[in-house]
């Protein structure tokens, strides 16, 4: 979807480009986008250990079970006009709606439900199915179930009205938390990961070349051969002149 408030709303440019909160509800396909004005978010994973105290053992034998991960996420809804309001009440109610099953049937005592309230997330990198790589909220939200949105509409502020009486919020904070239900392998094999990309993307580093020095050598000339040759033969020279010179005791031959 696209954003369009009011001319002169840059927050518009923003979510068009891609910044935003993002719904999609499994069973039904439909979906609902804010604009991202996130006020926190919390990114839980917690381990549970099965515990078992022995007599005498001042520590408990602790059983992996699982690992589970929960995100909390609270954003507000803004409005700058009142035609921006309406569209925002009508996503709420959109979203709102997501929480409820599919039923075969209209009859609420014979129905019966047919597909549970799965929803799929999505902002950014940090909340997404970061095995999918790019994609919308379809392709790479990331799979769970939403506990409940929380509604708080800004009632110390002035709110938008129509003629018929109906009030639409300049501001609505919500809130929600959503267990994750993940779609690809997690954990290690070996030493590696076995989705190098869980949870954010792929932030590979690569390695830094390896630096050569260059050595200058400087080729061989008959020039620098003959040098060598020189040096080679004062050396030997000196070394002769030292032991005649031990030889005769610095003077004359010894007899």
């Amino acid at each position: 979807m696209s954003f369009n408030s009011f001319n002169g709303d840059n927050t518009d440019a923003m979510a068009n480009s891609g910044y935003t909160l993002d719904f999609f509800h499994v069973a039904t396909e439909s979906r609902v986008s804010f604009k991202a004005f996130l006020t926190s978010l919390s990114d839980n994973y917690e381990s549970e250990w099965e515990k078992e105290d022995i007599y005498g053992r001042m520590d408990s034998i602790q059983t992996f079970k699982s690992t589970k991960r929960t995100i909390s996420v609270a954003w507000d809804v803004v409005a700058g006009s009142i035609k921006e309001a309406k569209d925002n009440m009508a996503h709420l109610s959109e979203l709102f709606s997501m929480l409820y099953p599919v039923y075969e049937g209209r009859n609420n005592n014979t129905s019966a439900m047919s597909h549970a309230p799965l929803l799929r997330m999505k902002f950014a990198n940090l909340i997404a199915n970061s095995s999918k790589g790019q994609g919308d909220v379809k392709e790479a939200g990331l799979l769970g179930s939403a506990s409940g949105f929380n509604f708080e509409p800004a009632v110390d502020d002035l709110m938008f009205a129509d003629d018929d009486g109906n009030l639409y919020p300049k501001i609505v904070k919500l809130s929600c938390t959503f267990s994750v239900i993940h779609e690809h392998s997690l954990g290690w094999s070996g030493g590696s990961k076995r989705e190098d990309s869980f949870p954010y993307g792929r932030f590979g580093k690569k390695k830094p070349a390896a630096r050569q020095e260059s050595i200058k050598e400087t080729p061989n000339t008959p020039e620098k051969n003959q040098q060598a040759e020189q040096k080679q033969t004062q050396k030997a020279q000196s070394i002769l002149d030292d032991i005649r010179s031990s030889i005769t005791g610095g003077g004359g031959v010894r007899k």
